[in-house]
């Protein structure tokens, strides 16, 4: 068996090649963490009505949301207001073509620093280039790097950079990574995710559906209940270790393992979303803290997305997009770090559609940052990209 490639660290991963999507720089979660032991969440904002959001990026002044149930892709800002929805008015490239008419439940989205648009759905994935001078998403070209399904894309910086597919093949169900480059003509590597052998019958089936990465290390998201947790592999497919071992609601354990984001330590948050809880790692796997939220935990979170100045951005499937201010935490407060269990009636203390914080309530109509337009406004967070995988 060939030796595993040694993990890149961010000092080191200038070594791989240029940075061409969004790279945390940076903030560092355990550096709040080392502070006194906990990483506190302060409510700033919550808005939109969204239909099963299932991605979030979190740029320097806009966000993109992946709107999986009404099939769109949103670029917000931070005031809640749709700037460009697509596919919608999207212009046709040169040979006349627009791309599809509507997406079919998209669910990872990235922009690159050139301005490149990349969207994953059940179609394919579409590239499409922002002409902010113009005002004007074009449409370039659509590829489908599998005959099944795409749960995860990572932009990384080896071998002049690319694009990392995530995929199951409808054929033999195995989790596999298709590198193309980033024009998405060639593709350049085609390997299958090396788990480890399964002790136990039916443990071999992978239920990914959340990919994260940062230096060559790609975080996977397994959401089936005999896997339940976080794989940390290279981009080879190679396994570095396996997070949580049994479906549990412990430290360090998953009841559904959902989005992954990292720092620019390579530490990473991730969701547990039927326990609301979102968990704090280091850059090794190593349990650190579930996040404090004095204003209440987000019922049911999906996906998660931080940006440099440590604003943290959550989508839930309750509809809605919250944004946060993270800072150090003390373990000695008596701060909510999860949701209701499904046990219980009463439950934990929760912010969402049907829990929403006073502090939300408590602000006029217009500072509630809930979404009024959908067309196209001009873009104020241009080069400044990244889905669901960040650059690795």
């Amino acid at each position: 068996m060939a030796a595993k490639p040694p993990k890149v660290t961010v000092e080191e991963r200038s070594s791989l090649g240029r940075g061409v999507a969004k790279e945390i720089m940076s903030f560092s979660f355990r550096e709040l963490f080392n502070v006194k032991g906990a990483i506190q969440a302060d409510f700033v904002k919550s808005f939109g009505q969204y239909r099963m959001p299932m991605g979030v990026e979190l740029l320097l002044d806009e966000l993109i949301v992946c709107n999986m149930n009404n099939a769109t892709v949103e670029l917000v800002n931070l005031d809640g207001e749709t700037e460009v929805s697509l596919p919608d008015q999207v212009a046709p490239n040169e040979d006349g073509q627009a791309g599809p008419l509507n997406y079919n439940k998209p669910s990872i989205a990235t922009m690159l620093m050139d301005s490149t648009i990349f969207v994953c759905d059940n179609l394919g994935c579409h590239k499409y280039i922002w002409d902010f001078d113009n005002d004007t998403v074009r449409f370039v070209k659509t590829l489908r790097p599998t005959p099944g399904e795409i749960y995860g894309m990572c932009v990384i910086r080896e071998d002049n950079g690319g694009i990392l597919f995530v995929v199951q093949d409808a054929r033999d169900l195995l989790i596999r990574y298709r590198i193309y480059d980033l024009d998405l003509e060639e593709k350049k590597k085609d390997l299958p995710v090396v788990f480890p052998p399964s002790n136990e019958e039916g443990k071999e089936r992978k239920t990914i559906r959340f990919a994260a990465g940062v230096g060559n290390t790609v975080a996977l998201s397994d959401m089936s209940k005999l896997n339940q947790g976080i794989w940390l592999t290279d981009t080879d497919g190679v396994v570095r270790r396996k997070i949580g071992d049994k479906q549990s609601d412990s430290n360090g354990e998953f009841i559904q393992a959902a989005g992954i984001c990292f720092d620019s330590e390579g530490n990473f948050l991730a969701i547990c979303s039927k326990s609301s809880r979102i968990q704090c790692f280091d850059s090794e796997g190593n349990f650190l803290c579930c996040l404090q939220f004095p204003e209440g935990a987000i019922q049911r979170p999906s996906d998660l997305s931080i940006n440099e100045q440590g604003e943290l951005a959550v989508v839930s499937l309750t509809g809605q997009c919250f944004l946060f201010k993270l800072k150090a935490g003390d373990p000695t407060n008596a701060y909510v770090t999860r949701g209701p269990r499904p046990d219980h009636k009463s439950g934990y203390k929760v912010i969402g559609r049907h829990g929403r914080s006073n502090r939300y309530w408590g602000k006029p109509n217009g500072d509630r940052g809930r979404g009024r337009g959908r067309g196209r406004g001009r873009g104020r967070g241009r080069g400044r990209g990244g889905g669901r995988g960040c650059a690795v």
